[in-house]
């Protein structure tokens, strides 16, 4: 019984290993059509070229988050005052209470100076200071 099962195995493995090489050796028996020169292609035409045009370019640095959200929001912000405090100070942005750590408008609250206020828009820190709109 196991003798059986060997001859057939070898069988199979002779017939695939056939295929392959008649399968790698052999022609296609179907010609392909030239397609015409890809200057003279149109793209109403249906028919794409197959030359590439474009060339690839060299790796540039990103100099961004390529997951933050585009445009920053910052430009809408207005720090209209601040309230001092050692241990808790808070800040007026677009006459919004916000305190270290809060969210506005998709920024983060970084810290807060006695002076400025410091977001984060996933981007890079930016400075908002009392009496100016970014």
């Amino acid at each position: 019984m196991k003798s059986k099962k060997t001859i057939i195995a070898i069988i199979l493995c002779v017939g695939a290993i056939i295929s392959l090489i008649y399968a790698m050796t052999s022609r296609p028996k179907v010609k392909r059509k030239n397609l015409p020169d890809p200057e003279t292609i149109s793209p109403a035409a249906g028919i794409m070229p197959t030359k590439r045009r474009a060339t690839q370019t060299k790796f540039v640095s990103w100099g961004r988050n390529p997951f933050a959200p585009r445009g920053s929001a910052i430009k809408n912000l207005l720090l209209n005052g601040i309230l001092w405090d050692k241990e808790k100070p808070m800040a007026i942005i677009n006459d919004t209470t916000v305190s270290i750590g809060d969210k506005i408008d998709g920024n983060t609250i970084i810290d807060i100076k006695e002076d400025r206020v410091i977001l984060n828009d996933g981007t890079g820190n930016i400075e908002l200071k009392l009496g100016y709109e970014e």
